[in-house]
């Protein structure tokens, strides 16, 4: 594939735009540093718009009212992500409610504002929890592409529990993991060339090769920039000042850092609900089929009891916006 010069002049023409998604704790801060280095892209703070602004504009129907809309559209220009952007509200408010029909439209106008604001002809976010949303992206932006950063979730659980904001249990993160990944899966199945799978443990141990290839699916030159971007002033970013890791070099041993911090018996539990998809996305268990057994029996009836639940909301929801279109 050509890869041809992007550069443009900042009204020339709408930017190009990709979505970075994973797990939380799976590196999506650090690939987000690197890329929005490059002289031709911008990478947005987290938006978290398809789980706060979506999912709550669906509660009150299929559009929501003008006083809905418009109340979530406070929230979000009062969010730490949009004034990180530092685009203009006033501009922004009009181009997002230009279509009162599209839910996503609010992001697509911050995405494009942030673009024009940065200079760039590629503009991406970064936002893990979009994973879940993916196929509801693909139809809103249908010309963007989707970076699926995965990492092992032992290394994922080791993480959180070193986190100062986070209560979630290890058993939570694990079946977060294990969602989340099914769903980047489902993806990459579904959306044929607009998916690019990112190894967390590549990133960190060819840093260079990654960012080659991702820069190629982006259609941008390569920038050797994005490998210096821990040398970047980061006083003004609001997204994870609490984890000074994100700002240093690409360093592999944190990679296995996760064996000196995981004990036996969560790594047990950790294998039990995440193996299966452990061993397909190339990462080896540790524990045998005797020693995971116990935490079997006693963890996954009560996850399995929880996924039924989600899928029977998640089929009201359809059912319920079904019905709103057929009304």
């Amino acid at each position: 594939m050509a890869v041809k010069s992007l550069s443009r002049e900042p009204d020339e023409a709408q930017a190009s735009e990709f979505f970075i998604v994973g797990c939380p704790r799976s590196g999506t801060t650090l690939l987000r540093w690197m890329l929005d280095m490059h002289g031709d892209i911008a990478v947005t703070p987290e938006t978290h718009f398809g789980v706060n602004y979506v999912r709550n504009r669906d509660r009150f129907g299929l559009d929501g009212d003008a006083t809905t809309r418009n109340s979530l559209l406070d929230d979000f220009c009062a969010s730490d992500g949009f004034r990180e952007m530092a685009i203009d509200e006033g501009r922004f408010r009009v181009r997002a409610q230009s279509d009162a029909n599209d839910p996503w439209q609010p992001l697509r106008a911050a995405m494009q504002d942030f673009a024009r604001h940065r200079k760039v002809a590629i503009v991406g976010e970064k936002t893990p929890s979009h994973a879940l949303h993916i196929e509801a992206l693909s139809k809103a932006f249908p010309e963007a592409r989707f970076l699926l950063l995965r990492r092992d979730p032992r290394a994922v659980v080791a993480s959180w529990n070193r986190t100062k904001w986070s209560k979630r249990t290890s058993v939570e993160v694990s079946e977060k993991w294990r969602r989340y990944s099914q769903a980047m899966r489902h993806a990459y199945r579904v959306l044929p060339g607009r998916c690019l799978e990112i190894r967390y443990e590549e990133l960190i141990l060819y840093s260079t090769a990654v960012l080659e290839s991702v820069c190629t699916f982006l259609g941008a030159e390569f920038d050797s920039r994005m490998l210096f971007y821990h040398e970047r002033d980061t006083t003004s970013f609001a997204e994870d000042v609490d984890n000074e890791l994100t700002f240093e070099p690409p360093n592999p041993a944190r990679i296995d850092a996760w064996q000196a911090d995981i004990p036996a018996l969560l790594l047990r539990r950790i294998e039990a609900i995440c193996g299966r998809e452990m061993v397909e996305f190339g990462y080896q268990r540790v524990t045998s089929v005797r020693e995971r057994l116990p935490m079997s029996i006693t963890v996954l009836p009560v996850l399995w009891r929880k996924r039924v639940r989600r899928k029977l909301r998640g089929r009201r929801t359809e059912d319920k916006r079904a019905g709103s279109v057929l009304s």
